[in-house]
């Protein structure tokens, strides 16, 4: 009866174990995918191509959330003058990443 004991006590170590390096392998996989997410470019040069969210009020349902634009002149402070094929506009893009 004692050789069962260890039995069933190893057999749950194992399993604790797997269960322990499956959540380990689970973490490091999300801390990863977390990074990838901040790897964007905090600067853009003229001549790259940007999107920018379009906020729910000034679309319809049918349009698109974000529009392509274009840079076509950075001023200093990481601001930058937008192009799309509808033409400039008006206000300055500003990174807030640094």
């Amino acid at each position: 009866m004692s050789q069962t004991s260890e039995v069933t006590s190893t057999g749950y170590e194992i399993l604790r174990e797997a269960a322990r390096r499956d959540l380990q392998i689970y973490t490091n996989k999300m801390a990863n995918q977390m990074k990838k997410k901040n790897k964007r470019p905090n600067k853009y040069e003229v001549g790259d191509l940007v999107r920018i969210s379009i906020p729910k009020i000034d679309r319809s349902g049918t349009d698109c959330p974000k529009l392509p634009c274009k840079i076509i002149k950075m001023t200093e402070n990481n601001q930058y003058l937008l192009g799309t094929k509808f033409g400039i506009i008006n206000i300055l893009l500003f990174t807030w990443r640094n």
